[in-house]
């Protein structure tokens, strides 16, 4: 759980200068948010092109579920 939680911290720390949407500048927002998401690794998920791969945890009787 603690490896989640780190791994959510570090993706807002990633988008923490994306300038926010307003309406107006969405070229720039875009752009900047693409970047982040080939950093992450995650851009083919985003645009649709490759599958979020399936995570498989422990239940705490021992059997595994995938979610």
């Amino acid at each position: 759980m603690a490896e989640h939680v780190a791994q959510d911290f570090n993706s807002l720390r990633a988008v923490s200068h994306v300038p926010k949407f307003d309406g107006t500048n969405h070229r720039e927002w875009n752009y900047e948010i693409h970047l982040c998401f080939q950093a992450m690794e995650i851009d083919c998920v985003v645009l649709g092109t490759e599958l979020c791969p399936v995570e498989i945890h422990l239940t705490t009787s021992h059997q595994m579920i995938m979610v």
